[in-house]
């Protein structure tokens, strides 16, 4: 029997044995990006602080007798987490058993990510967004999403039902009933699943990335694979308590080493700030991305005293402090700079409706996505493909601020999946940023070669995923 360990253990944000008490609740759970009939993991509790995972499914069962996995509390006292051991009995052993530990390790990951920030698999809460817009955005989005078939919309009280035809291969039935209700000064979406299934193992599909990621025409402007989190490429705000001002800037690509900026002598208002990529393979040197840009302040009463930056994956991070020349008590009328920046946001305008606060129409559901201003040498999009002359492609995805530890990519028959979430939210940062997508085999695979026979390698840096699919060699048919 083979076995594999992890070169290194898996950091959770809850607690570690509270975590496997919630993991272990129920037995079977299902892989994220596969069937339940492909993939599917039974967990059981083995103690307070060990749990063990036999996978099944189709994936597993043509190359392999079993496959089971124990995950145990580490003994680093400073941080939650987990080490795990896999044990493999194969029938094959010409297979790719790291795709089997990514599946069940990122599902693992992303478990942990809505159970410690508190999501329910059963609601989300959309904070400062009026329910009657909130509904009204929704019934619009799935409306026109041809993944789902909707029905019984009931606009009094904010309810209707989807079904979802590509994920009946296990089921009877699965009808989910979705309803808007008011929540402080926003909303809560909350769903409700009536399922009935064919075979009993099969179990609920989760819902939670489903309905997140099913608003597809919801996602921020700037960014069409980030489903959550801070939107624009830039962002200022003032700290409170403080004239202070906070600069996010996104600079997917340049070198945590590699950021230059300056106060302007003059006036003292602008900060400029400038950087490059470094050269990658697969990218031709007149697609290498430099930036240019600044930020500052919206008044004529302040100057700018002192400027604290920090550059980290992708994403350049200031402190500008300021001082109010005209008054002595240092207070400034214009808490927001004009330049606060309104990309990756929605345009929300009063309605001339005196029925509704918002037009409806305001709303980005036209699936636009904003170039990235600050570049000015290179490509501006988000993704990037480049095939190059031994017939290798290669592709690029910004996720800014998201680590490399903290990037997964599940490649499957019809696609690469891939998803980035910043584990480590900067004190300032209203929250983590979430990104999910996906390159069809159509834009990678080399013609009549199925997706999983080519080599897919990749890796990430400074906010930015590279991944290399590499087509098989070519058979000598005269041998």
């Amino acid at each position: 029997m083979a076995t594999y360990k992890s070169p290194r253990k898996l950091d959770l944000q809850s607690p570690a044995v509270e975590f496997i008490e919630h993991l272990t609740r129920k037995k079977n759970h299902v892989s994220l990006f596969f069937a339940a009939v492909d993939l599917r993991f039974e967990v059981e509790l083995k103690d307070s602080q060990t749990m063990t995972v036999n996978i099944l499914g189709n994936l597993i069962s043509g190359s392999y007798k079993t496959v089971t996995a124990t995950f145990t509390v580490g003994e680093d006292t400073t941080a939650s987490c987990l080490t795990y051991t896999f044990e493999f009995e194969k029938i094959k052993y010409n297979v790719n058993d790291a795709k089997i530990v990514e599946s069940l390790v990122t599902y693992i990951y992303l478990s942990d990510v809505t159970y410690k920030t508190k999501v329910k698999h059963n609601s989300i809460d959309a904070a400062g967004y009026p329910p009657e817009e909130c509904f009204k955005d929704f019934v619009n989005a799935f409306e026109v999403d041809d993944e789902v078939k909707m029905g019984g919309v009931d606009w009094q009280k904010k309810t209707f039902t989807i079904s979802v035809p590509s994920m009946m291969e296990n089921f009877e039935t699965i009808k989910v009933t979705i309803t808007v209700i008011p929540k402080n000064q926003g909303s809560r979406v909350k769903w409700t699943i009536e399922v009935e299934k064919i075979e009993d193992y099969t179990e609920e599909p989760d819902y939670f990335l489903f309905v997140v990621c099913s608003i597809r025409r919801l996602h921020a402007t700037n960014h069409p694979y980030q489903r959550y989190g801070p939107k624009g490429f830039m962002e200022i705000k003032v700290l409170p308590r403080s004239a202070d001002l906070y600069v996010r800037v996104d600079l997917p690509g340049v070198p945590d080493n590699a950021i230059r900026y300056r106060v302007d002598a003059v006036r003292q208002k602008l900060v400029f700030f400038s950087g490059e990529e470094s050269l990658r393979v697969g990218v031709k040197a007149e697609d290498v991305r430099e930036y240019s840009g600044s930020a500052g302040l919206g008044c004529d009463c302040c100057q700018i005293t002192g400027v604290d930056a920090k550059m980290k994956d992708g994403v350049l991070r200031m402190i500008v402090s300021r001082v109010n020349k005209d008054r002595q008590d240092n207070k400034c009328t214009h808490f927001v700079p004009p330049n606060a920046g309104k990309s990756g946001r929605y345009d929300y305008r009063l309605s001339s409706d005196e029925r509704y606060k918002y037009d409806v129409n305001s709303f980005n559901m036209d699936g636009v996505v904003e170039e990235h201003p600050f570049v000015v040498k290179g490509h501006k999009d988000v993704l990037a493909l480049q095939q190059t002359s031994d017939g290798c492609v290669h592709f690029s995805v910004d996720m800014p601020g998201v680590c490399g530890d903290d990037m997964f990519l599940l490649p499957n028959e019809n696609e690469i999946k891939f998803y980035g979430e910043n584990k480590e939210v900067y004190e300032h940062d209203e929250s983590c940023r979430i990104f999910i997508g996906a390159v069809d085999k159509r834009a990678c695979c080399a013609y009549g070669i199925p997706l999983l026979e080519h080599n897919i390698a990749w890796d990430a840096e400074f906010g930015v995923l590279k991944v290399r699919v590499t087509p098989p060699p070519r058979r000598n048919n005269n041998n």
